[in-house]
């Protein structure tokens, strides 16, 4: 008998993996502070609220991610993708969501998945590159969200200047002049020190290449 696409997904399913726990849940943002008003019972029912509208918001994520990575896991590519189109899920999306997901299981101090499920998916795209680095970091500091955020921004800024460096590094280099020529020809018409410097030159790029 031919499984439909929904009785495969509850076959798959059936063994799926242990959720984030009620005690975690509603309780991974807990240092929020609120000052919009001239009332202190005003900004104190704002903290209450915030911290309320954040906790839905992390825990759904993760809920969400927890969800994606199990259907993943067992179900071949094309069927997710199609799958998550028909829950109205883009790839992307859950990408993201599964990814907050592993970090969370990672990270063994319930201070480092606090910070983990608050930061913003394009945080976590950050974090998630240097992600082992980054949690053990975390985990045996005292850093505060604010202060991973600054971190995370310091290196976002890094990031964005080499990608500037590296541009004009290639608008400066003319790859043009190196196509369709015969490199040794033309380093037997230098003098001799030209010559011993062309070779380390291009010793250390061979060095660099075989590196990528």
């Amino acid at each position: 008998m031919k499984l439909s696409a929904v009785d495969k997904l509850n076959l798959a399913l059936k063994d799926e993996k242990k959720p984030v726990s009620k005690k975690e849940k509603f309780e991974l943002i807990k240092n929020i502070s609120i000052n919009l008003s001239d009332s202190e019972e005003e900004n104190l029912f704002l903290e209450s609220k915030t911290k309320e509208a954040l906790n839905i918001q992390a825990n759904a994520s993760l809920e969400l991610g927890r969800v994606f990575s199990e259907v993943a896991e067992k179900i071949e590519d094309r069927t997710y993708c199609n799958w998550l189109e028909i829950i109205g899920f883009n790839r992307t999306t859950a990408f993201r969501h599964r990814r907050r997901y592993e970090l969370f299981l990672m990270a063994t101090k319930e201070s480092t998945k606090e910070i983990i499920a608050s930061l913003t998916f394009r945080e976590l795209e950050i974090f998630y590159k240097n992600k082992e680095d980054n949690i053990k970091l975390i985990d045996e500091s005292e850093f505060t969200l604010n202060e991973v955020k600054n971190y995370l921004s310091g290196l976002q800024e890094t990031s964005q200047k080499l990608q500037i460096v590296s541009k004009e590094i290639h608008n400066l280099v003319n790859y043009n002049l190196f196509k369709n020529i015969d490199i040794e020809e033309k380093i037997e018409k230098l003098d001799e020190k030209k010559q011993e410097e062309v070779n380390t030159l291009l010793t250390k790029l061979q060095k660099i290449f075989e590196n990528l």
